[in-house]
């Protein structure tokens, strides 16, 4: 059976709500190994490399690799496409939230690469 956009919505709405009331910042990814403990294959690859990606705080990565499970809903019980669909919605949150301050700590690195290339004048 076919997992509907909307109920992925749904699960993602009530991630981030859960995430907002209770003050969590952080993607459980013992929840995703849980559910995910024993498939097998491609799904199995990509819950792994998520976990990973997500452990190591490369959230961008472990959310490609969540988007690549989450396609997959035909062959996912509900249980695992809530649990990829909420850490999916919870990192992408957390970007969203961080992304910013990375945004401008990186602009100001290049450009103080780029000044000193060029020898520190304008």
């Amino acid at each position: 059976m076919k997992k509907s956009f909307i109920a992925m919505l749904a699960a993602g709405t009530l991630a981030v709500i859960g995430m907002g009331c209770s003050g969590e910042s952080k993607v459980n990814t013992a929840k995703l190994q849980q559910e995910f403990g024993s498939a097998s294959g491609e799904l199995k690859a990509n819950v792994d490399k998520a976990v990973a990606a997500i452990n190591a705080g490369n959230l961008r990565e472990g959310i490609i690799a969540l988007g690549l499970v989450i396609s997959k809903s035909n062959e996912l019980s509900q249980a695992q496409f809530n649990a990829a669909g909420e850490a999916w919605t919870l990192a992408n949150d957390l970007v969203m939230k961080t992304g910013g301050a990375t945004s401008a700590a990186e602009a100001k690195k290049n450009a103080d690469a780029l000044k000193a290339q060029s020898g520190g004048s304008q």
